[in-house]
């Protein structure tokens, strides 16, 4: 039975019905690529990757069939062309699923399925049914799978700003970096603000560990005879 519907995918003798089974057969792995990104609360969920991949697949038998159409007519078409430009358009849409939330951005993984879902459409479009099958399983496998595989061998930091008030004639900024290059932190940017008043603000714009206590953090800093007060703000994951 399944062995009687692959040759029907893959059969261009039967138009119709072969182009029924791909789209039938979009809408089921775009689907379940949809389904973990919805799972995630992501912008670009089930309905999102299901009309990608139909989109896609119709575009691809469209690209296959228009030159039949237009060869008796005097107009060529090229395949290969019109197949192009889903992947070209596609990121577009894979644009629109990238929000930017302060210093980091979020939403990549997602515009990397949106476009691997196309791909796969196109795959479908071609009749190509294993290899589509075999890759959302590899999509899923990765997206699943290695999540939590990463948040074992890779911490999550977060970005944050570490503001610290001192005494302009006593603290030099090298301390507190060593001090944060001691607990691996990494410092992106420093921003040194004096006030008419006297008072003196050195910025760290800092990638911290969730490891990290910011408790202990703080108290260590405070500890440097220089510093005032000192306080972390502005967090994004």
């Amino acid at each position: 039975m399944l062995t009687d519907l692959v040759d029907k995918i893959a059969d261009p003798a039967i138009p119709l019905l072969t182009m029924f089974l791909r789209l039938l057969l979009s809408i089921v792995l775009g689907l379940f690529i949809g389904i973990e990104r919805e799972m995630h609360r992501q912008p670009a969920g089930m309905r999102t990757h299901i009309l990608i991949c139909i989109g896609a697949t119709l575009v691809t038998i469209a690209s296959l069939y228009l030159p039949l159409s237009t060869s008796g007519v005097g107009l060529s078409a090229d395949s290969a062309r019109i197949t192009a430009q889903i992947v070209s358009g596609i990121g577009f849409l894979g644009a629109g699923a990238i929000i930017k939330f302060g210093a980091t951005v979020r939403g990549i993984t997602t515009a990397a399925t949106i476009w691997v879902t196309a791909a796969i459409g196109i795959t479908i479009g071609l009749g190509l049914f294993y290899f589509s099958v075999l890759a959302t399983i590899f999509v899923l496998v990765v997206l699943v799978g290695f999540e939590s595989f990463e948040q074992r061998l890779f911490s999550t930091e977060f970005f944050k700003a570490l503001e610290v008030e001192f005494d302009p004639s006593a603290l030099r900024v090298v301390e507190i970096r060593e001090l944060l290059m001691s607990h691996h932190i990494r410092v992106r940017t420093v921003d040194m603000q004096v006030t008419n008043g006297g008072r003196a603000v050195a910025i760290f714009h800092v990638r911290i560990s969730e490891r990290i206590q910011p408790d202990a953090l703080l108290a260590e800093i405070l500890a440097l005879a220089s510093v005032r007060e000192a306080k972390l703000n502005q967090e994004y994951r």
